[in-house]
C-alpha cells in the first residue's frame, strides 16, 4: 500500500518554502520588517584615493561603510578609491544556491474500514541547485542590500511525486550583508510578495548554510485513526559566493 501525505502536512509547507522561497517556517524563521539598505554595495566609479586636505586630517579612507568622506577628496565609502579591497564594496554577483530535502518515513499503524495493519511512510528525497544572479528590477527587495535569481535544476527529485505536486523552477533569494561573515536571509511568499526574514547565516568553510529536522505530524488520507508521527524531514539550504565573471 503506498501512503500519500496530505496536504495540509507541514511537509508540503516546508517543501515549498525551501525549494520556492516562501515563509521561514523551517528555520524558526518570523515576519518582520527587514532593516533599512546599508548602502553596501559595490560601485567600479573610483575615486582619485587619498588626498590630504590641508588641514591634517586624515590622508585616506578610515571607514568604507559610514558615509562620511574622512580624507575630503570628494569620494566617500566604496566610491573612494581606498576602499576597493574592502569586503562591503565587493559584495558578490552571483552566488551558487543549493537546497535539499530528505524525508525518512516512519512505519504506521494504520486503521481502515476497522481492520488494522502497518503501513511503510515512503522515504523521499529532492535536491535542488542553482546559480543565482544579482538582479536589481521590480523583483528585488526593496530594503535588502542585494537580491538573487536564478533557474533551478534537480540532480534528483522524489519528493514532489510523493506529494503529487509540481516542482519549482526557479529560486528568489536576498540578504542583508552584515558582515564580512555574517548575513541575513530572506525569501518571498508568491502569493503576496512579501518578504520575509529566514534567518541570520554565518559562513563556515566558505559556505552559508541552514539546517533543521522536524517530525512531520499529520492525518494521512488512507487511515481513520489521527494524526501520526509519519517521519522526519530534514531540509537543508546552503550559499557559495560565486567569483566575479570574467
Amino acid at each position: 500500500m503506498r501512503l500519500l501525505i496530505p496536504p495540509r502536512s507541514g511537509l508540503l509547507v516546508l517543501a515549498a518554502a525551501l525549494l520556492a522561497g516562501c515563509t521561514g517556517d523551517t528555520y524558526g524563521g518570523k515576519d518582520k520588517n527587514p532593516p533599512g539598505p546599508q548602502d553596501n554595495g559595490a560601485d567600479d566609479s573610483g575615486g582619485d584615493g587619498g588626498s590630504d586636505d590641508g588641514g591634517g586630517g586624515p590622508t585616506t579612507e578610515q571607514d568604507c561603510d559610514d558615509g562620511l568622506d574622512e580624507d575630503s577628496d570628494g569620494s566617500a565609502d566604496c566610491l573612494d578609491a581606498d576602499c576597493a579591497s574592502a569586503w562591503n564594496c565587493n559584495l558578490p554577483e552571483g552566488i551558487e544556491y543549493r537546497g535539499q530535502i530528505d524525508f525518512r518515513g516512519n512505519t504506521i499503524e494504520c486503521e481502515a474500514f476497522g481492520i488494522e495493519f502497518d503501513v511503510d511512510v515512503d522515504d523521499c528525497q529532492t535536491d535542488a541547485s542553482s546559480n543565482l544572479r544579482w538582479i536589481q528590477d521590480a523583483r528585488a527587495c526593496p530594503e535588502c542590500d542585494r537580491t538573487y535569481f536564478g533557474t533551478l535544476s534537480y540532480a534528483v527529485d522524489s519528493c514532489s511525486e510523493m506529494l503529487e505536486t509540481t516542482p519549482a523552477t526557479e529560486a528568489l533569494f536576498a540578504f542583508v550583508f552584515l558582515s564580512e561573515t555574517e548575513r541575513e536571509l530572506y525569501s518571498q511568499d508568491p502569493t503576496s510578495g512579501t518578504w520575509y526574514y529566514l534567518d541570520t547565516m554565518t559562513r563556515a568553510e566558505g559556505r552559508w548554510t541552514l539546517s533543521g529536522s522536524d517530525s512531520v505530524i499529520a492525518d494521512p488520507d488512507d487511515c481513520d485513526n489521527g494524526d501520526q508521527n509519519l517521519g522526519t524531514l530534514t531540509i537543508t539550504t546552503s550559499f557559495r559566493d560565486l567569483p566575479p565573471a570574467g
